[in-house]
């Protein structure tokens, strides 16, 4: 796939509607950060499994989708 996007920065705020849209600006060529909340993103709960691992580094839906993407977390929820 091309790279034309290369000179852009995109911040994706993790979620199941998202991940499709990063993950073409990622091919593309752009870098993209993924925003997730303390405990990770809800799609870490997705399956199906790698080697059958029910947790939040094994699961093969969230790779697809977020290869190629910079990760950060933060909590929206919190106060100052």
């Amino acid at each position: 796939m091309s790279r034309t996007l290369e000179h852009l920065t995109v911040v994706e705020l993790a979620g199941p509607r998202t991940e499709w849209c990063g993950k073409l600006f990622s091919q593309a060529g752009a870098r993209v950060v993924l925003v997730e909340p303390p405990g990770g993103a809800e799609t870490r709960r997705y399956g199906p499994w790698f080697q059958g691992r029910r947790d939040g580094e094994s699961s093969l839906h969230f790779w697809h989708y977020n290869t190629d993407k910079e990760s950060a977390v933060l909590d929206l929820t919190a106060g100052d």
